[in-house]
């Protein structure tokens, strides 16, 4: 079977190449609550094209849509400063996963990535790579619990891995404050200036926003 349900758990089979319309009426969502899409290295495997209708359906599939998602940022392909991320490109397209018109290659960069949620109704989005998001997401508790659980020989090498994913997240609301108290793209010090609220740690400088 494609699903399971428990009275507290559903789990929903679908190929996201396809309709997405099916999905939704699968996932039977109430509008009138905030529903948050939570991905994780899932565009990197879907056609460009089909990933953008699941995108357009999502951002109006209810009346208070979040949507975060973690995703490998390959940079550049013509930028020959970037080893890393060509070996990276290199070793994926091996793999069969960097197909010509999958997300991976045509989401090439931060930039891509919120441009991508922008044009696919989203009104407003943040995002930054791992890298700023180790440093300014995460508490210095967080990172001091982190450093202590395994050392690090490869100091350099983690921090070119983490420098070429992002975590992105952005909103679309069909009121017309357009506005949540659970909005999840504040940055501190951002656009609304220094006393807006950051409820994931954004911040001004080290992050990236768009707005429709």
């Amino acid at each position: 079977s494609l699903s399971s349900s428990s009275t507290s758990y559903d789990l929903v089979g679908h190929d996201l190449r396809d309709s997405p319309t099916e999905l939704l009426q699968k996932l039977n969502l109430d509008r009138s609550l905030p529903t948050l899409f939570l991905q994780e290295c899932v565009s990197m495997y879907v056609p460009i094209t089909a990933y953008k209708n699941l995108l357009q359906s999502l951002s109006t599939c209810a009346d208070d849509v979040s949507i975060a998602c973690y995703e490998p940022i390959l940079g550049n392909a013509a930028n020959t400063s970037d080893p890393f991320g060509r070996m990276m490109e290199q070793n994926l397209t091996q793999a069969g996963v960097a197909q010509p018109e999958s997300c991976l290659l045509k989401t090439r960069s931060l930039k891509d990535q919120l441009d991508k949620l922008i044009s696919c109704g989203f009104q407003r989005a943040v995002g930054c790579d791992m890298w700023n998001g180790y440093n300014c997401i995460l508490t210095e508790s967080q990172r001091k619990r982190a450093n202590q659980s395994e050392f690090l020989d490869e100091y350099e090498e983690w921090m070119l891995i983490m420098q070429h994913y992002c975590f992105v997240v952005a909103k679309a609301s069909q009121s017309c404050s357009n506005s949540s108290p659970c909005d999840l793209t504040g940055v501190h010090g951002g656009r609304n200036g220094d006393k807006t609220q950051s409820l994931l740690g954004f911040v001004s400088g080290k992050c990236l926003e768009k707005e429709k």
